[in-house]
């Protein structure tokens, strides 16, 4: 059996009725025009009989049975039925985009069952233009956000002529040397428990300073451009969740987002978070309710290796200021990349164990003190999470149908109620914002916001002059994100 990680046990912890920790995707399907009988119908037979179900799909949570009884651990479940897992689904034709993400609303809110496999896709049809959907949820517990785009990758084809090969459920992302798949001997299982014991001891130095570098800038010590957990701004999602969700999506220009980052010496991340500051910005300022103090960000790091791995998460966080007080869109720009390039000079210099513990420790800190930020008494560790996930570049095809659009749906934690999660495909950057319902109820309204913000901040860059600002180093490369 499979052992969870120290982080994707932090995602079981801190789960809760109104606040559950899934990750879903939103795919959105064009149907080959001369497809004939019911396209969706026969994809969902084809789905569920293309192949076995296999490992993290067909495994369900074994918890301790005390609590000296050891980690938790992935077991086959001997009661799979892929027919509670996989679901069938439709919009009151002709279906809207609205009456969808109504309907992803709902979905999206409910918490997985911890006893089954912790993973549910839904095909819907409907759409008023003969589209369908997949959407998808699954534990943040089994995968992050490059694991799981990783194995969007191996499921869609590059030409519409190529079939359905394997349904995500049944696509092994094992490794050989993966418990699950080829058990070590007794000797060697305690050899690798004293080993990782060893390894994350080493990480205590390094992760200390961060905390002291962190204490010594909340202390006034040091005037640095680097973001403070728990010193947030209270604003209207920064408060005790429920359960109920809105959704919203909206979309940028890849090569417009790229070349606005390449005109102010920044990146895309850059260019993604400035965006996103500005429509928070704008959402705030129409409403009357813009914080004194800037709003800052959380904004997940992968440190996952290029040849991919096994689930689980292989992610840590960096810390950024907002600079929401800035009202000039150039000089706020300017301001979120000093702050970035600080937050990310500070983890990539971290041991890649160093980086989880520090990630484990943050979720461990939120969890801890969960009771106080739900009373007011302690500010939350930040205002929002914003995370970019690489994604597809190509064109994808689905047994024949065009992928046109894929929207992530991330989660939600008591005291950030809003999260905005983008990414990239077919020279697209799909935004995907997900909010406590009663927090902020017109989330679509500041979805808008986000194209408006990007050609406000384009317009700025061209009228200003940027050769003092892009004179400053930049020299921190831009690490993929992954929620």
């Amino acid at each position: 059996m499979a052992r969870l990680s120290l982080l994707d046990m932090a995602f079981l912890q801190m789960e809760s009725p109104e606040s559950p920790a899934h990750v879903g995707g939103l795919q959105i399907f064009e149907p080959p025009k001369d497809y004939e009988g019911d396209f969706v119908q026969d994809l969902v037979e084809e789905l569920k009989t293309g192949g076995p179900v296999v490992p993290p799909f067909n495994q369900r949570l074994k918890m301790p049975s005390s609590i000296f009884g050891g980690f938790p651990e992935w077991e086959q479940d001997p009661e799979f039925d892929l027919d509670y897992h996989v679901r069938f689904s439709a919009l009151p034709r002709p279906g809207t985009m609205d009456q969808l993400f109504t309907l992803i609303e709902r979905i999206h809110a409910r918490q997985l069952d911890r006893t089954r496999p912790l993973w549910e896709a839904y095909l819907i049809e409907g759409l008023d233009d003969g589209r369908f959907v997949m959407y998808t949820k699954m534990h943040h517990s089994v995968i992050d956000g490059i694991a799981g785009m990783r194995l969007i990758a191996q499921t869609l084809s590059t030409t519409p002529e190529t079939g359905v090969a394997k349904a995500p459920w049944q696509i092994d992302t094992r490794k050989k040397s993966d418990p699950d798949v080829a058990p070590p001997p007794a000797v060697d299982i305690i050899g690798n428990i004293v080993s990782g014991v060893r390894k994350h001891m080493k990480t205590l130095p390094e992760i200390a300073q961060n905390f002291v570098d962190l204490g010594r800038q909340m202390a006034g010590v040091e005037d640095t451009s680097l973001a403070v957990p728990f010193g947030a701004p209270q604003t209207q999602f920064n408060h005790p969740i429920t359960a109920h969700r809105r959704f919203a999506v909206d979309s940028l220009d890849m090569a417009e987002v790229k070349a606005l980052g390449k005109q102010m010496g920044g990146t895309i991340n850059d260019v993604v978070l400035a965006v996103c500051a500005g429509a928070l910005r704008r959402y705030f300022v129409e409403h009357q309710a813009l914080p004194d103090r800037p709003l800052n960000t959380v904004v997940p790091v992968s440190f996952r290796p290029q040849d991919g791995s096994s689930g689980g998460n292989q992610i840590s966080a960096i810390m950024v200021d907002l600079a929401t007080h800035i009202a000039d869109p150039v000089q706020r720009f300017y301001a979120i990349r000093k702050s970035a390039n600080s937050a990310k000079a500070q983890v990539q210099g971290m041991s890649k164990e160093g980086k989880q513990n520090y990630a484990v420790l943050m979720n461990g800190l939120n969890v801890a003190l969960d009771p106080l930020v739900r009373t007011g008494a302690v500010a939350p560790a930040s205002n929002l999470v914003i995370s970019n996930v690489p994604g597809p570049p190509v064109t994808l095809y689905l047994n024949g149908a065009r992928l046109t659009a894929m929207y992530p749906v991330s989660v939600l934690m008591h005291g950030m109620g809003l999260n905005i999660t983008i990414t990239s495909y077919e020279g697209r950057l799909d935004f995907g914002l997900i909010a406590c319902r009663k927090a902020v109820p017109d989330l679509r309204y500041m979805a808008t916001l986000v194209s408006s913000e990007f050609k406000a901040l384009q317009e700025a860059a061209d009228r200003a002059d940027l050769s003092a600002e892009m004179s400053e180093d930049n020299d921190v490369a831009d690490k993929p994100a992954a929620e």
